[in-house]
């Protein structure tokens, strides 16, 4: 069955930890683009609530809600895409011809509702390149890296993967958790070459922190995207907390701090980090 796909997509993607939320929540409030709110991934069958979305485009509306929960902001929204991918989640082939049907559907409900010109989402994890090629044509991929050793760490901090089984993290040696992590963050990496397919652009998130608006005046210019006054003013006014990529350094013993970089020392030179 051909499908209309969504065309001239943007997709954030990356390891996950290493930016793509912020990169997200600045870039999808642009005014041309239209995203799935955190009400639609709590309510994917009710996408007349994205009408709510417009409200963001009010800088001043859009400044005072920033920080608070119970606003439409853009989402991840992997509760949106499981209920319309039912196997979302283990990244697993090519979707049924009749969830990207409903999916398309959903969509274009969400342009007319949001008044945007192009789409934008988050995903992050696996590359799911089957899935992106399933229901866009030939998107853009913004994929965003962060040093390895710092995004290895933060999974280590939030314990990833182990939140339900606080015991079992508890029984690990912390180098058995950082080979994990490590393992897990070069597996996310081979995977983008896949998504380098499409129209790919490798962002880090070092360059974000660095200078906000040179970032993303650069990178609206490669999006073709007019940066308007208002947008400037909302990436001016946006508060970016610029911590050190070395403070995981204080979490590891010298022993520890070597094994780390051992792990990653092949994948943190492709990257640029040696």
């Amino acid at each position: 069955m051909n499908h209309n796909k969504i065309k001239n997509a943007v997709i954030i993607n990356g390891p996950g930890r290493s930016g793509t939320t912020l990169l997200s929540n600045i870039l999808s409030l642009h005014k041309e683009f239209y995203w799935i709110s955190g009400y639609l991934n709590k309510y994917p069958n009710l996408p007349i609530i994205s009408i709510f979305n417009n409200f963001q485009r009010i800088n001043q509306f859009e400044e005072f809600n920033r920080e608070k929960k119970k606003f439409p902001r853009p989402a991840e929204a992997y509760g949106f895409w499981k209920h319309y991918f039912k196997e979302f989640n283990q990244n697993l082939g090519k979707p049924r011809e009749s969830e990207i049907e409903n999916s398309l559907k959903v969509i274009n409900k969400i342009k007319k509702y949001s008044n945007g010109n192009r789409f934008i989402t988050k995903i992050t994890g696996g590359a799911r390149y089957e899935f992106i090629d399933s229901i866009f044509e030939n998107p853009t991929i913004l994929w965003i890296d962060r040093k390895p050793e710092s995004v290895v760490m933060s999974y280590y901090k939030q314990r990833w993967n182990y939140k339900s089984k606080l015991e079992e993290f508890d029984k690990k040696q912390k180098t058995e958790l950082i080979k994990e992590y490590s393992n897990k963050f070069k597996t996310i990496n081979k995977e983008k070459k896949s998504l380098q397919k499409f129209n790919f652009h490798q962002l880090f998130y070092e360059d974000l922190v660095l200078d906000p608006l040179i970032f993303f005046s650069s990178l609206c210019k490669n999006l073709n995207l007019e940066m308007y006054n208002s947008y400037y003013d909302k990436i001016k006014n946006w508060e970016i907390y610029q911590g050190s990529n070395d403070s995981y350094k204080k979490q590891l013993s010298k022993e520890e701090l070597k094994f780390i970089e051992s792990e990653l020392c092949n994948v943190s030179r492709i990257l640029g980090y040696k």
